[in-house]
Formats: structure tokens, C-alpha cells, sequence
């Protein structure tokens, strides 16, 4: 029986040692596909080290198209410094690979790159490893971006990314200026340094005037030290432009700024950001402002007494009027993150109510204060800046509450040590007003009433879109193409390239982008009025409303076309009338109903691409 298993087991022997003979190594299992052939040279090779393919494996397999299931050739796998591609048949094999633990890579230009960690070679053993291969698209709309604004506006433009490839898209973008851009950027950057010098207040003792409104309750001088001198962006004598006294408010809708005379008939007196003289105006039931807020699209003051009133500016109307009985109300300021407002009463308590008069916070025993200002730009807050030394001969400053701890942080700045004879008025924040800067103003009472501007920091602009991102296989992404004309003048051209590059490399997009400066006429404005809304209701089954708003007075050249995300224009929809909407039914120009998707509705006025949203049709 001994010597029959010898036998056999010698037999044995003989079959592997013939085997490997041919095939130049030892292996216990091997799985071949049936289009693979060894060559020669291969064989030599392999059969050059015999103590390495002794201890060697190897891996096998195919690679083929996932859309097609056809083969896919020249991939490159490797594993560590094992390298080879795939046939014409999409066959590829790595033999005499030492045992161990490898990271399997296939690549091919325009596909996805498969990564399989942990696979285990074993001495003797060929294993068999097949995969398939996703690939991306990339396609852009609209190919190309040519506007117009007027100047110090922003506008936001999207363009969309696509991929309806069947493999997740891994996108780059960048934004290439031409030199002359960012000279002109540059020079701007240096005038407006230079404006600014210009426009700033020589210290000069201005004289203390009984105009001003005081404090009667303070009789001990408040008067920290003064530190951190900020720059001066702006100082205005609003008093002789406007031929009134006794102004105390301040503040701005960006766009102009506003003070009030305390103790008078309700006069609003309005100057443009330069500083110049507009107009004074009423709003009836309104008299004696003292401070003011701004919430963005109304201002709000009061008379100190318990309610706040609710204004429009631009109608002069009296909008609505919010009782506070927590507080009388000299002080105010806009809380947007709670939408509320910071009020009190010389130096009683600070009291933060919402717009039904209920109290959420309170700051207890401020300094005597005048103004107050909301700030959630500077880094650490919010804070509340107030305007304290309400008397006269005290001096007056600008303080810091941390609205996180609702203690004064310490941080001070002298105002009368810049405007001496000056006391406390009104105080408000902006960051558009300056470029690029986040300011805090004020009025600061005196003979004249100055209104002034300091620098906190730097105004953060909307933060830049993502220069990359992954976008999986059927959906798409809108990119904000950001644009400002802060600084420029009309007749202006600028121009850039965005350039979207993509990983894995399915080409290279480049949308060029026209930004013309124009004046503000309403017949020079084609564009920078009009606005195109999100369709609704979106997604949609059968029909959606495309709502928008123009600026400009002929309507001939204006119209709403419906793409596919082909980029293929398959509807077009007139504007008569001077609509504001328009009515799509999900049909082709034939009367067709289109099949569930994606779609991009474009807004037009002549050649010039407005805006273009995307919406979503559902069967």
C-alpha cells in the first residue's frame, strides 16, 4: 500500500514538473480566459527566476465597458511596480508577483479609475479579477457668458454642469483674467485709497453746540482711554448742505445715508455716499427721530418712547408701528441673526425684543449711550457696538459688547479724539458703502454734526464658488459666477475665461465671460434690473410659471427659451405686454410633451445672455 502511494505521488510529480515546463511556474489552480495566449518572451521571463515563481502568484482578468459590456483595451492595471495593459480583447494578466498584500489600480484616460485595496496574492495561485469601467461627460450651459451692469453692483450668474455619463465626474475650474482686468483692478484699488484720503476731516476743534441732544442724568465723566485708532474713511458737515441743527441719527441703505433732526417737525435729511447734499423729506406721523435701524428693506426709529416705528424711506410712508413696552427707545439696532432689535434708553438696560415687543436678552447697566449697531462680520462675534459719553465736556467713544458673553470686550475708540467738542449720536454698520471695507458710522453732535465712517475690517464679499467638486453620474451642479463693478465706470469692458478641467480627463470647457460697464439710464440698462426667479412649482407634472422682472422698455427682443440638457433649444416663449411671468406646459415647439428631465429655461434680451435657471419636469 506504502509503495503505491510513493508511485503515485511520484507520478504526480513528473505532471507539475512537466507543466511547468511549458508554463514556467507551479501553480495548484489556474483560471484562464479563453482568448488569452503566452508568447515566447513572455515565457522566457517568467521562467528566468525560478526560486521568485516558486513563491510567486499572479492576477487575471478582463476589463470591459459598463455602458456597452464590450472590451475594453490599452487600460493600464498595476499592482505596486507590477505593470500591464489590456489587449485588443480587453485581457490583461500580471504573473510572477511575489506573495502578498497589494492595491489593484485600473486607469484609462476618460474613464474611472478603480482602486481595489487589499488583495492577497498567494504563492502558486493565479487569481481572476474582472471589472468594468464607468466614464463621465462634462458639458457646460450656457457656452458663454455676455452682460452688463452698472457700476458698485454685484450680479450672479449659474452656470450648470451636466454629466450623463454612467461614472462619478470630478471637476476643476479656474478663472483666467486678461493683465489689462487686473490693471485696472489694481488702479482702482490705489484711486480709492487716494478718494479716501481726500474725503477725510482734518481734527479741527469743532465747538460744542446746545443742539445737541444731552444726557440730563450724567453728571460723572465717562471717558476711557482711547486705543486702536481706526482709519477715518469719511467725515460729512451734514448741517450746512442741509441748513438744519440738532441732527443726531445715522445710517445708510447702502445706497444713500440718512440723519435726523431730534428735537423738529420729523426732518429726514438724505446725502449720497460722497457726501452730497440730496433733499429732506417727511413721513407723516413721524417727528423727532432719534436713532435708526435698517433691516435691509425698511428703517425703524422712534421718538424714545415705547412702540418703534416701521418707515419707508423711498415712499416716505409710515409702515407699521411695533409696541415695546420693555423699553423707551432711543437706541436701536438690527439683530438680523435673531430678527430683532437692540433698544434702550440712555443708560438703562439694554433690551433685545422681537417685532411683537417681547423681550429675548438683555445687557444690564450699559454706559449712558446714544447710538447702537449690529455687528456679525467682525471675527468673534456678534457684537454690538454702542456710542457712549452722552454729556458735555465727557468726550465721546465706540464700544464693544460681545453678544456672545454680553459683557463690554474693551475694545474703545475715541470719537471726540478725532472730532473733538463732539458727543454720542447715532451708530449703524454696512459693508457696502466702502469696497471691500466693513464700516462703522455714526453721528457724532456737535457744531457741526459730523457724520462719519470708520474701517472695523474688511467686508467680506459673498464667499467665492468652489473651484471643484464631484457630480455623480445623471445629475448636474449650478456654479455661481460671481461679478462686481465696485470701482469701474461706464464704457468699460471686462473679460475672463473660466476654464473646467475634470478628473477623470473628458476635455477641457472654457466659457469666455463679457461684463460691459453701463450708465444708469433706464434706456442704457438692458439688464441689471432684470431678474429671472425660480420656476414654481418645481419639480412640476404638467405646467410651471416662469416669473421675472425687466428693467428696459422694449420688449421686441426679450424672450424665455427652454433647452434640453443637450443644449438643444426645443421652446420658445414670447414676452408681450410687459409680462412678469409666463406660463410653460412642458411641450415642444410641435405641441409635443416632453418626457421627464431636467430642462434650462433662458432668459434674453437681443444677443445678450441674461440669466438661465434649471427645472425639473415630471411625468
Amino acid at each position: 500500500m506504502m509503495k503505491k502511494k510513493v508511485l503515485f505521488f511520484f507520478i504526480l510529480l513528473l505532471i507539475c514538473l512537466e507543466f511547468n515546463a511549458v508554463y514556467g511556474y507551479n501553480k495548484t489552480q489556474v483560471v484562464f480566459s479563453s482568448s488569452k495566449n503566452l508568447d515566447s518572451e513572455k515565457i522566457n521571463s517568467i521562467n528566468s527566476n525560478e526560486e521568485t515563481l516558486i513563491k510567486s502568484g499572479g492576477i487575471e482578468g478582463a476589463v470591459t465597458i459598463a455602458a456597452t459590456g464590450g472590451p475594453l483595451e490599452e487600460v493600464t492595471v498595476e499592482a505596486c511596480q507590477y505593470v500591464t495593459t489590456t489587449d485588443s480583447t480587453g485581457f490583461y494578466y500580471l504573473y510572477g508577483i511575489p506573495a502578498g498584500i497589494y492595491s489593484l489600480i485600473f486607469s484609462k484616460t476618460g474613464y474611472n479609475t478603480i482602486t481595489l485595496n487589499g488583495i492577497e496574492v498567494l504563492e502558486n495561485i493565479i487569481i481572476q479579477i474582472n471589472k468594468e469601467m464607468t466614464a463621465p461627460t462634462m458639458s457646460i450651459y450656457p457656452t458663454y457668458v455676455d452682460t452688463s451692469m452698472v457700476p458698485n453692483t454685484q450680479l450672479t450668474v449659474y452656470l450648470t454642469i451636466s454629466n450623463d455619463g454612467n461614472g462619478p465626474l470630478h471637476w476643476y475650474s479656474h478663472i483666467v483674467f486678461p493683465e489689462l482686468y487686473k490693471n485696472n483692478i489694481q488702479d482702482f484699488i490705489d484711486n480709492s485709497y487716494t478718494t479716501i484720503n481726500k474725503r477725510k476731516l482734518c481734527k479741527t476743534q469743532i465747538d460744542y453746540s446746545g443742539y445737541a441732544e444731552v444726557d440730563p442724568n450724567q453728571t460723572v465723566p465717562y471717558n476711557p482711554p482711547a486705543k486702536d485708532i481706526w482709519d477715518v474713511l469719511f467725515a460729512y458737515d451734514v448741517d450746512t448742505p442741509s441748513g438744519l441743527v440738532g441732527l443726531v441719527s445715522a445710517e445708510t441703505d447702502r445706497n444713500y445715508l440718512y440723519t435726523t433732526k431730534w428735537s423738529g417737525s420729523g426732518e429726514i435729511a438724505k446725502f449720497d455716499l460722497d457726501g452730497n447734499f440730496i433733499e429732506i423729506f417727511y413721513i407723516p406721523g413721524v417727528i423727532d427721530l432719534r436713532d435708526l435701524a435698517y433691516d435691509g428693506t425698511y428703517f425703524y426709529g422712534s421718538d424714545a418712547s415705547n412702540y418703534i416705528w416701521q418707515m419707508d424711506f423711498d415712499t416716505q410712508t409710515l409702515v407699521n408701528t411695533i409696541p415695546c413696552p420693555a423699553s423707551q427707545v432711543r437706541s436701536i439696532a438690527y439683530d438680523e441673526d435673531n430678527d430683532a432689535f437692540w433698544v434702550n434708553n440712555w443708560s438703562e438696560d439694554l433690551k433685545l425684543v422681537d417685532r411683537s415687543g417681547n423681550v429675548l436678552n438683555t445687557i444690564y447697566a450699559p454706559p449712558s449711550m446714544y447710538g447702537s449697531a449690529y455687528d456679525n462680520i467682525t471675527p468673534g462675534g456678534p457684537y454690538l457696538w454702542i456710542f457712549t459719553g452722552t454729556s458735555t465736556g465727557d468726550g465721546c467713544q465706540v464700544e464693544q459688547y460681545d453678544l456672545n458673553t454680553l459683557a463690554l470686550t474693551g475694545v474703545i475708540h475715541s470719537v471726540s479724539g478725532d472730532f473733538p467738542g463732539t458727543i454720542a449720536g447715532g451708530l449703524f454698520t454696512s459693508g457696502d458703502i466702502e469696497f471691500g471695507t466693513w464700516v462703522l458710522g455714526g453721528l457724532a453732535q456737535g457744531t457741526p454734526d459730523i457724520l462719519f465712517g470708520y474701517k472695523l475690517g474688511y467686508w467680506p464679499p459673498p464667499p467665492p464658488p468652489p473651484m471643484e467638486g464631484i457630480i455623480v453620474a445623471g445629475q448636474s451642479y449650478d456654479w455661481p459666477l460671481r461679478m462686481y463693478s465696485y470701482g469701474q465706470t461706464p464704457g468699460t469692458i471686462l473679460t475672463a475665461d473660466i476654464i473646467f478641467t475634470s478628473e477623470p480627463d473628458v476635455g477641457t470647457i472654457t466659457v469666455p465671460v463679457i461684463l460691459t460697464i453701463i450708465g444708469s439710464g433706464v434706456d442704457n440698462v438692458p439688464v441689471i434690473s432684470t431678474k429671472l426667479n425660480q420656476n414654481y412649482p418645481n419639480p412640476f407634472n404638467s405646467s410651471t410659471t416662469i416669473s421675472f422682472s425687466l428693467s428696459h422698455r422694449n420688449i421686441d427682443d426679450t424672450e424665455i427659451k427652454i433647452y434640453n440638457t443637450k443644449g438643444q433649444l426645443i421652446k420658445q416663449l414670447s414676452i408681450d405686454n410687459r409680462q412678469s411671468s409666463i406660463v410653460w406646459d412642458g411641450k415642444d415647439e410641435k405641441g409635443n410633451e416632453l418626457s421627464s428631465g431636467i430642462y434650462f429655461y433662458r432668459l434674453e434680451v437681443g444677443d445678450k445672455f441674461i440669466d438661465t435657471r434649471k427645472c425639473l419636469l415630471l411625468k
